[in-house]
Order: C-alpha cells, then sequence, then structure tokens
C-alpha cells in the first residue's frame, strides 16, 4: 500500500521526535504493561461510542 500523496507532507512536516534514554524506557514500559482505564477514559469511551456510529 503506498502513502496518500495529499497527506504524507502533513507527517514529514512534523518532523521526528527523539527520547532521551529514560523518556524511552517510561514510553515503552506502558505500551507493554497499559495501566487500567481511569473513571474519566471510561466515560469518554463511553460518550464516543454514542455519538459515532462504526462502519
Amino acid at each position: 500500500m503506498r502513502a496518500n500523496p495529499e497527506t504524507s507532507d502533513d507527517f514529514t512536516s512534523l518532523g521526528r521526535t527523539v527520547l532521551v534514554p529514560p523518556d524511552h524506557a517510561a514510553f515503552f514500559a506502558v505500551l507493554d504493561d497499559p495501566p487500567e482505564p481511569t473513571p474519566a477514559l471510561r466515560a469518554a469511551v463511553a460518550r464516543y461510542r454514542r455519538r459515532v456510529v462504526s462502519r
């Protein structure tokens, strides 16, 4: 699959984020073992599901 030429420039213009070692470790630790959703996140998901119809 090829990138959409109309949108690919948008992502490349954002640049690159480089994480220092402690931030890198924290970022991937959360990906490996995500925390439980908070009540606020659960409420946001419920609002989203009421408003958005998946196709």
